[in-house]
This record gives C-alpha cells, structure tokens and sequence, in this order.
C-alpha cells in the first residue's frame, strides 16, 4: 500500500466541502458556470459561445463534458484548466471514498486486465494515483522510510520504434531526447541544439510524436500548438517522411487486424478488432506491448523481493528503509530494463527515477499549485471553525 500522510488527510477530510466550495467560488469568478454550487449547462454554452470555443455537443444539445474530453480540451484552451478542476472535484476527488487503512496506507482497486490493451483500469475513487494529480502530494513515507517513483522514459516511442523495425526511430529514442532528435532531423534545428536553447520547437515536436500514435490530424495539432492547419500539415509530413518505416508497418497492423478481426499481444492478451476504431488500432500496439512490458516488469521485481507499493500506468512505486533505497531503486530499476530488453527482442528502455525520504513528501509539479490553494482553503476554514469554537457557550 501506499504510505500516506494520515494527519493532513483527515483534516482535508473533515473540510472537504468547505475546501470543495471554496474551488468552485474561486472557478465562478473566472467562468459564471454555477449556481449555488451547480454546474449548469446552459451558462456554459454561454461561456463557450462568448469565447468562440469549439466543443462538441451530445444527442441532446449540450456541451460534452465528460472528463477524458474535458481534459483533452484544457490542452488547446488551458485558459480552461480551473474549471476542468472545479468539476472534477465531485467525481474524481472523494475523499470519504479514498482506500486507506488502519496502518495509514492506500490500497484501491487495481482491475487488472480493465482495459482493452491489458493495462490496468484503478479507481478514480479508491487509488491515490488515479485520483486528482494534487492528492499525490499527500503521498509520505513512514519515519525512517524511503520510496522511489520509477517510470520508463518515452515508452511508447521506443515500443513503436522496435515493432515497425524504424532504424531512424530506434536511433532517435537512443540519443536520448526523441523529440530534439525528431527536430534535428528534419533540420528544424541544428545538431547542437538543446532542449533549453530550442524549448518552442522541442514543444511543437513533442506534440506531433505524441499525438500521430492517437490519430490527431493537422486541424487538431494546429489548435493545441497554436498554429495554422497548414503548418501542422507540414509537421505530420515531417514525421511520417523522417518514420517512413514505422508508417508502413502501423498501415498493414491496422489492416491485417480490420481482416483478421483479431490481434495479441507478445504475453498473448487478445483483442478481437471488428468493431475497433481507427484511433483504437492505430495507438494499440504501443500501448498493449508497453502493458505487458510493465507486468512482466512487477514479476521481476517481487522475484528480487523488491516491495512494491503502487503500480501506475508505466511506473511503479517502491518502498524501502532510507539507507537502502538506492540499491533498492537500482535493482528495481534494472528489473524494469530487462523486462523492456525481454520483450522487445534485446531494446533496452531508460528508466527516470525519483527518490523520495521522510520527512520529504512526493511533489507532482502539474499538481502543486492547487495543492497550495487547496491548504489555504483548509487554513481558511480551519481558522473560522477555531473562532466558533472559542465563541461557542458551554
């Protein structure tokens, strides 16, 4: 399970509603979408309308916000992000549902197997990692205890890069920024470039790599990039001349699929394709082979009795004393770049580490400034609870 700190949960938890009102009153300021607390659909087409934002409609004429699509909206308008958050603070946030136990620790459901490419599928109630990105940050190991969050870097990348055999795209992930490599060699910059002297265009390149594997098409890359269509034209181009290889084996996956009506993985996970989409095939093999790399992975790590304390997407999470941390995310480390040399036929996959020690706790950089706004909430009603009590007759 993993460790949490117990004291400060509690106090979220016991002024959750008043934290939660106080989200949704600062979000109003900026948007004029609620009333009494409310999410109301019509004031938000008014919004939408005002702004000349473009949101897709459901059957019934009302803007679409389920949170996968609201979230991926934020990304073209981030003018958007505190309203996605006030939203969410119902269905994601839930604190009197969080899984922890008597010791102080999370233990949510995993659902193993819940998705269709073998990944797991965790709570958004239950699991603090599938929960919002701030309550991470009450993530703290026990006195005297460390832990280490480790990743694989650019995963999907590299998956892609050895199933379609593209030498350029192997090369690519090897240099170690796939995405100044994907800039270099288009010439967009020079070979001496850097991620800190070419940020912009690391940005725009980055977003093209990421987004080819999910079927985004120029009209889209163009709105989140905050260029033309023409240009994102160009950009897809780019890839798709640079990857030549990678576009020809993921073109006969998606047909050989369409024909067979049904593909598995390398640990033999099936996924019968019929009635698949598109975007479903194109992005599958990526992310079904990273699912079982990621398995294969925790096996290797309980067979070096390394404790394992969460399992998140492409990470994992261990625990160990603070003096042995280290050599513990070493070894959890290389079980992770065997489980990557294993499957994908000898390619090994960098793994990024993070070491945190008590008294330290867990940081999320994409959480961290509503984790501060959230604590004054709580400072704030705390401090007003205090003055009732002190005014209160006995």
């Amino acid at each position: 399970g993993v460790p949490i700190d117990v004291l400060l949960f509690e106090r979220l938890r016991l002024h959750w509603d008043q934290i939660k009102n106080k989200v949704i009153q600062k979000a109003d300021q900026y948007y004029n979408v609620f009333e009494k607390g409310v999410f109301k659909n019509a004031k938000f087409s008014q919004y939408l309308n005002a702004h000349n934002i473009e949101w897709k409609l459901t059957p019934t004429g009302r803007p679409l916000t389920k949170a996968e699509y609201f979230e991926d909206q934020v990304v073209v308008y981030p003018e958007l992000r505190r309203l996605y958050e006030a939203t969410q603070f119902k269905s994601k946030m839930r604190a009197e549902k969080m899984s922890i136990g008597v010791d102080g620790r999370n233990r949510g459901e995993m659902w193993a197997f819940g998705t269709k490419t073998g990944r797991n599928a965790p709570s958004t109630n239950s699991c603090i990692f599938a929960a919002a990105k701030w309550l991470r940050m009450l993530i703290k190991p026990p006195k005297g205890q460390a832990v280490a969050y480790l990743d694989y870097s650019q995963q999907e990348i590299a998956v892609a890069a050895v199933l379609s055999k593209d030498k350029v795209m192997q090369k690519g992930y090897e240099s170690g920024d796939f995405y100044l490599a994907f800039a270099k060699e288009v010439k967009a910059i020079p070979k001496e470039g850097t991620k800190k002297t070419y940020p912009e265009v690391r940005r725009k390149y980055k977003a093209i790599a990421l987004g080819v594997h999910y079927g985004k098409g120029a009209y889209r890359l163009g709105k989140e990039l905050g260029i033309t269509e023409e240009e994102a034209k160009i950009l897809l181009g780019n890839h798709k001349i640079t990857y030549f290889a990678y576009w020809d084996w993921i073109d006969r996956f998606i047909l050989n699929a369409q024909v067979t009506g049904k593909v598995l993985t390398w640990d033999r996970w099936p996924f019968y394709t019929k009635k698949a989409k598109f975007t479903t095939l194109l992005n599958y093999p990526m992310q079904a082979t990273a699912a079982s790399m990621f398995r294969l992975a925790v096996i290797l790590c309980y067979q070096e009795d390394i404790k394992v304390v969460a399992m998140v997407h492409d990470a994992i999470l261990i625990e160990a004393p603070i003096e042995s941390i280290e050599q513990e995310a070493k070894k959890a480390k290389q079980c992770m770049i065997e489980a990557s040399k294993i499957i994908l036929e000898g390619f090994p996959l960098r793994v990024d580490e993070t070491i945190i020690k008590y008294p330290e706790r867990y940081q999320d950089e994409e959480g961290f400034l509503q984790w501060k706004e959230n604590l004054e909430h709580l400072r704030v009603a705390e401090k007003a609870e205090m003055g009732v009590i002190k005014n209160a007759k006995i």
